[in-house]
């Protein structure tokens, strides 16, 4: 979220998913 605020560009909303991404597939089974 605070990356959102603090880099609304579009190489800060790639990063977002690129953690986001890998977080979820770890927690999903």
């Amino acid at each position: 979220m605070a990356t959102k605020t603090h880099k609304p560009t579009s190489p800060g909303k790639r990063h977002q998913v690129t953690v986001l991404q890998p977080d979820i597939s770890d927690k999903a089974p």
